[in-house]
């Protein structure tokens, strides 16, 4: 089998997720598609090092909408939040005798980083990178809906695809774009609130400065009347 390169860039970090537990990360997190995109890749568990992904065929996506830190603060953030998710499976104990499984579980491992890279004969790996790039595709059909690329996800994908494609996996993407929505009218209802807050403060902080400053002007005034005074007087 030859490594699994292809013409085109192909390759999603929330492929490797599938499109269910890329739900999932998005509620926990509350993050956007695109934001975990781009903290994902930045993002690796202890067997990868992030610069082992620098050959990856990562597709194409829209720059980073996590400001001037690059997304450093987000990324930490991030693998805060894996540690609090492990920390509460292991406090609630086994579930039907296995344990509960991380968010961490999903991510992209070293076997994985090296099948992409390198090809496998095995027939469950095959399988797998098959529906790492079925998913890649359709989620990043969603990235390209949501920047207004595309209107819809079509009907119909080439058969290497569509085999490949998780149960009901149009309906599960309507959902994602719908919870990426919502995020976002979320953020800018705490963001316009948040604006409203300091201008208010601001507007308070002028208000005193004001008085501030008139009280400062009365005082010289009758500074420079006493000092007039005692000139007078020849003090």
């Amino acid at each position: 089998m030859k490594p699994e390169t292809i013409k085109d860039n192909w390759l999603l970090e929330v492929g490797v997720l599938g499109v269910d537990k890329t739900r999932l990360w998005m509620k926990k997190t509350g993050r956007t598609l695109l934001e975990l995109e781009h903290i994902l890749r930045r993002l690796g568990v202890d067997t990868i090092k992030y610069g082992e992904k620098q050959n990856l065929p990562y597709r194409n996506i829209p720059p980073s909408p996590l400001g001037i830190s690059g997304g450093h603060d987000e990324y930490m953030d991030m693998r805060l939040a894996l540690e609090d998710d492990e920390d509460k499976k292991k406090d609630k104990g086994k579930k039907d005798g296995k344990a509960r499984a991380s968010l961490s579980r999903w991510l992209m491992d070293a076997k994985t980083l090296n099948i992409i890279l390198n090809g496998s004969t095995d027939s469950d790996d095959k399988k797998r990178i098959s529906k790492i790039k079925a998913a890649s595709q359709i989620l990043g059909d969603a990235l390209c809906i949501i920047n207004k690329q595309i209107k819809r996800i079509p009907p119909r994908y080439p058969k290497s695809i569509e085999k490949y494609l998780d149960k009901n996996a149009r309906s599960k993407i309507m959902l994602i774009l719908k919870l990426d929505k919502e995020t976002h009218m979320r953020r800018s209802a705490r963001y316009k609130h948040h604006q409203e807050v300091y201008e208010k403060q601001l507007e308070d902080i002028q208000k005193q400065m004001e008085t501030l400053n008139f009280k400062r002007l009365n005082t010289i005034s009758r500074l420079n009347q006493y000092k007039a005074v005692r000139k007078k007087w020849g003090e």
